[in-house]
């Protein structure tokens, strides 16, 4: 199948592109008494979009803050860490609010950028996170990190990111199969957000809503492969209801409620709960409200109300 397609969207609708150089260039800003924002921070890797941005709490009582590690979404083929950056010109007050929502809670925050299908298909990103992890462990002095306590996050394809890596740091065998070490000790990862998180890669192109459908299988199919299901080992491979054990690290699930990959949050919480893992399903009823896909970094009521449930959560499970 050509990935015409999808270079047309990256090209035409999301500006999207894999580039060796940094979108805007490193830059530390103090953004009010709450945090210190680093811009395009470069952590070492072969390959392009090598930049995260690490918000530093300002914490009066000099204590270190557990971490959270965000990994964007967008169909492993567009979209950006500088999504959830302040607006330095202040003209969109709101937009650092998912960032600066966690960081008023009381956590580093540190967004990553990776390189983007079809150029860079599966398992890049992964390997990428890879790097950006040991980079954080060697720099945790210098950014005032504590990575004893690491949360992973990620909305759509990047909670799928952030989930494989989350199975690789705390099993083994899986770690085995997809020839990576693991650099995270038991405990160290603390907890797990998913937000609208492909969770079953399999089905990839099942949201429910024909547009996303058809969109989510060129995604798949620039990431992936073409094959679809069993006959595609990647997916399969990547599938996160195929490979979370009963090591995996309490979870956070949400998702919408229509065009999205609802079934799938709910798979998950079902499978920890077998699992005995600890987790919490926050998905609001369509009667209630319509909630596509994503809706969580969008800034409104009930992306925020969800902000304050995975914070809660957080709070519950991280001393």
């Amino acid at each position: 199948m050509s990935h015409l397609f999808i270079r047309i969207f990256q090209k035409r609708l999301f500006h999207a592109k894999n580039d060796t150089s940094p979108q805007f260039g490193p830059l530390t800003r103090e953004i009010g008494s709450l945090y210190t924002f680093h811009r395009d921070v470069q952590y070492p890797s072969e390959f392009p979009n090598n930049f995260m941005d690490l918000y530093i709490r300002k914490d009066a009582s000099g204590n270190p803050v557990p971490t959270v590690i965000f990994i964007h979404g967008g169909g492993y083929t567009w979209g950006d860490k500088h999504e959830c950056a302040p607006d330095l010109s202040g003209a969109i007050p709101e937009r650092d609010w998912f960032a600066r929502s966690l960081v008023e809670a009381g956590y580093n925050v540190v967004c990553m950028n990776y390189a983007l299908a079809p150029d860079y298909p599966y398992f890049t990103p992964v390997l990428q996170i890879d790097s950006a992890v040991r980079f954080l462990l060697d720099n945790a002095a210098v950014y005032h990190l504590d990575m004893s306590r690491i949360v992973f996050a990620g909305n759509s394809a990047g909670a799928q990111l952030a989930g494989q890596y989350v199975c690789i740091q705390t099993d083994a065998a899986y770690a085995s199969e997809v020839h990576m070490q693991r650099i995270l000790t038991d405990g160290q990862i603390k907890a797990v957000l998913f937000n609208s998180g492909l969770l079953d890669t399999e089905r990839f192109y099942k949201t429910g809503y024909f547009i996303h459908n058809y969109i989510f299988t060129r995604c798949g199919c620039a990431y992936f492969g073409c094959k679809k299901g069993a006959e595609n080992e990647k997916m399969m491979q990547a599938s996160l209801l195929r490979h979370v054990t009963a090591d995996y690290p309490p979870v956070f699930i949400s998702d919408g409620n229509w065009g999205s990959f609802t079934d799938q949050a709910e798979n998950m919480a079902a499978l920890l709960e077998r699992l005995g893992v600890k987790h919490e399903l926050n998905i609001y009823p369509r009667k209630e409200k319509r909630l596509g896909h994503n809706y969580e970094q969008a800034y409104g009521r009930y992306s925020i109300d969800n902000m304050n449930k995975m914070i809660g959560f957080l709070k519950e499970t991280i001393s």
